[in-house]
C-alpha cells in the first residue's frame, strides 16, 4: 500500500499537485480542481487540529452507515 511517508510516493504526489491546471480532468470523483484543493486544504486544517467544522446532518448520516457496513 502506498504511504506519502514513502519518499518515492511523496515525490509522485507532489508531482501530480504540480501539474493540475483549470483544465485538468478528474480520475475519480465530479470535483473541478478547486474544489479538490480546498477539500484537501480543509481536511489538512482540520487533521492538524487548525480549525474544527461541523458535521452536518448528512455527513453524520453517511458516517453512521459508513462504520456500520465495516462491523
Amino acid at each position: 500500500m502506498k504511504t506519502i511517508f514513502d519518499a518515492t510516493t511523496r515525490y509522485e504526489l507532489i508531482q501530480r499537485i504540480n501539474s493540475l491546471n483549470e483544465n485538468s480532468n478528474s480520475l475519480w470523483g465530479k470535483m473541478n480542481v478547486y474544489q479538490m484543493l480546498l477539500h484537501c486544504s480543509k481536511w489538512e486544517e482540520m487533521a492538524l487540529g487548525k480549525k474544527k467544522y461541523k458535521q452536518t446532518f448528512l455527513g453524520k448520516l453517511f458516517w453512521q452507515n459508513g462504520v456500520k457496513g465495516f462491523h
